[in-house]
C-alpha cells in the first residue's frame, strides 16, 4: 500500500491511525508538496452522498475537507489536513477541567456535532482520545474523515450521550460518581451533563446554547407562561384589598415627594438667578476612550454618569449649546455579516455574531484554506453596520492566532454585494501581529458601515484560518 497514488496526486506514505471501517494514511499532495491525511473507505451505497455532505460541513471544531472522490478500483477516499495539537486525553491527564472551562469545552464540541447533524451525519466514536486541542486550547474532532461512513447505522442521540460521558471524564469523574455537589462543578452544569447521559438527551444545538450560557455566566431564561405553567391561586379578598390600599398610599407619597422636590428646585434657581443674572449651563464631561481591557460604556450611559447629581437644567439653560466631546467614544454596532464574494458567499455565517458579543471567549472564524492566500481568493471579511453615522477614528480587533493581514474599508449608504469593490479605503494593510490590535482609520467623512477585509491568513498550510474574537469601533458620532 505504501507509495500508492490516490486521486492522481496523493502518495500514501505511512499509516497514521485506524478507525472503524477506515484506514488513515499520512500522505503527500504532489500538487502542493504539502502533507495531508488520506482516509480510505470501503465503498457502499451511501458513500457518495455521505462524502458530499461531509465536504459541505464547515465548523471551527471540525477539520476542513480538502478533497474527496472515488479511486478507479471503486474505493472512496477523503483528504484532510494533518493533525496539529495535543490529544485531549493526554492534555487533561491529572488536570481535570471544572466550571466555565468544562462548559466551554462541551459547547465547542456540541457546536461541531450540531454542524454534522444538520447535514444528516453522525460522528460516532466520540471520546477524549478523539479530540485534539490546538495551541489556544480549542478542541477539534479529528475523526470527521469517518463520521457516518463505513459504520453501523448510528443516531444523533448516541453522539450526545457520548458527549456527556466525555464531559464527565474531562471533569475527572468516574462513570459511577455523583456529579451534583462535586467541587468546582456548578449544579446547572452537573444537571446538564446528567441529561446528556440520560435516555432522552437534548439536541446538539440546544446543548451548545445551554453550555455556552453556563460558560458565560448567563442565568437561564425564566419559563414562559403557558399551559404547562402551574396556576397560581388568587389572593384572598382581604389581602387583595390591603394591596390596593398600600399601592394607592405609595403613589400618593411619590406624587407629594415630586411636587416638593420641584418646588425646592424652583426656589433655588430663583435665588441663583437673583444673585447672578447670567447663570451658565451645566458642563457635561465626556471621559476619554477606555483602555482596551476595560469594559466599554455606551455614550448614553456616559452622559447619565457624567450629569448624575447635577441640578436639572431650566428652560433657559436647555437652549444653550453644550461644548462638544473632546475625544473618541465607542460607536455602537447594529449588525454584522460575513462576506465571501469570491467563493460560495458563505463564511461561517452562523458564528458571525460572536465577533461583536463582547466576549473574547467566543469568536467568529474563517473557513480553513489550503494556503495563507485563501486559495486564490482576493479575501473574505466582516461587514459592520453602525448604529448611526459616525466619523470612525480607530478599530480595536482581538484575534487568534497572530499573523493575519487585514484592510479596513468604509462607506455611507447601501452596502454593495461585492467586496471590496464599491467600498472606500480607510486603513491597511495591517498585520494582526498581537492578540489585540488597534487599527487607526484615516477617513474624515462619516460612515454607516465598515468592512474588515482579510487578505492573508495565519496557520500551517492546509489549515489556514483566523478567529476574530471581538471588534470595537471608536470615533465621533455625526455632529459631535
Amino acid at each position: 500500500m505504501e507509495g500508492r497514488r490516490i486521486g492522481r496526486r496523493y502518495v500514501l506514505q505511512v499509516p497514521d491511525r485506524g478507525a472503524p471501517g477506515a484506514s488513515v494514511w499520512r500522505a503527500l499532495d504532489e500538487a502542493t508538496d504539502a502533507p495531508v491525511l488520506v482516509t480510505l473507505l470501503e465503498p457502499g451505497p451511501a458513500a457518495a452522498d455521505a462524502l458530499a455532505a461531509l465536504a459541505a460541513v464547515r465548523h471551527p471544531g471540525l477539520p476542513v475537507v480538502l478533497d474527496h472522490g472515488t479511486d478507479p478500483d471503486g474505493g472512496a477516499y477523503l483528504v484532510t489536513p494533518t493533525r496539529t495539537g495535543r490529544s485531549a486525553l493526554a492534555a487533561l491527564a491529572g488536570a481535570p477541567l471544572a466550571g466555565p472551562d468544562l462548559a466551554r469545552l462541551g459547547a465547542d464540541l456540541a457546536g461541531a456535532l450540531a454542524a454534522l447533524h444538520a447535514r444528516g451525519l453522525v460522528q460516532g466514536g466520540l471520546a477524549l482520545d478523539a479530540v485534539v486541542l490546538d495551541e489556544q486550547g480549542h478542541p477539534r474532532l479529528e475523526d470527521l474523515a469517518t463520521a457516518g461512513l463505513a459504520r453501523p447505522p448510528l443516531r444523533p442521540e448516541g453522539d450526545l450521550r457520548a458527549l456527556g460521558a466525555l464531559l464527565r471524564a474531562a471533569a475527572g469523574a468516574a462513570p459511577a460518581d455523583e456529579l451534583l455537589g462535586r467541587p468546582g462543578l456548578a449544579p446547572r452544569l452537573a444537571a446538564l451533563v446528567g441529561a446528556l447521559e440520560g435516555g432522552a438527551p437534548p439536541t446538539a444545538a440546544d446543548a451548545d446554547a445551554a453550555l455556552r450560557r453556563i460558560a458565560d455566566g448567563v442565568e437561564p431564561e425564566p419559563p414562559a407562561a403557558g399551559a404547562d405553567a402551574p396556576a397560581q391561586a388568587p389572593p384572598a379578598p382581604r389581602r387583595r384589598g390591603l394591596r390596593v390600599l398600600v399601592g394607592a398610599l405609595a403613589v400618593a407619597v411619590l406624587v407629594l415627594a415630586a411636587v416638593a422636590v420641584a418646588r425646592i428646585v424652583d426656589e433655588r434657581d430663583a435665588e441663583r438667578s437673583a444673585a447672578d443674572g447670567a447663570q451658565p449651563a451645566p458642563i457635561t464631561t465626556v471621559s476619554p476612550a477606555p483602555a482596551d481591557d476595560e469594559p466599554l460604556i455606551p455614550p448614553t450611559a456616559e452622559a447619565a454618569i457624567a450629569t448624575a447629581g447635577e441640578p436639572p437644567a431650566t428652560t433657559a439653560q436647555a437652549t444653550e449649546p453644550e461644548p462638544p466631546a473632546t475625544g473618541p467614544v465607542p460607536i455602537g454596532i447594529a449588525s454584522v455579516a460575513a462576506v465571501d464574494p469570491g467563493g460560495d458567499r458563505s463564511e461561517n455565517d452562523d458564528l458571525v455574531r460572536r465577533a461583536i458579543d463582547r466576549s473574547t471567549r467566543s469568536a467568529w472564524v474563517t473557513e480553513e484554506y489550503k494556503d495563507a492566500g485563501l486559495g486564490g481568493k482576493d479575501g473574505v471579511g466582516l461587514v459592520l453596520r453602525l448604529d448611526a453615522p459616525a466619523r470612525v477614528t480607530s478599530l480595536v480587533v482581538r484575534s487568534r492566532p497572530t499573523g493575519a493581514v487585514v484592510e479596513v474599508y468604509a462607506l455611507r449608504g447601501d452596502v454593495p454585494e461585492t467586496a471590496p469593490r464599491g467600498w472606500e479605503p480607510a486603513a491597511g494593510p495591517v498585520e494582526l501581529a498581537r492578540p489585540r490590535t488597534r487599527i487607526p482609520v484615516e477617513r474624515r467623512r462619516a460612515a454607516t458601515a465598515l468592512l474588515i477585509w482579510i487578505t492573508r491568513l495565519p496557520g500551517p498550510n492546509g489549515a489556514n484560518a483566523v478567529e476574530i474574537a471581538d471588534v470595537r469601533v471608536l470615533g465621533r458620532p455625526r455632529g459631535a
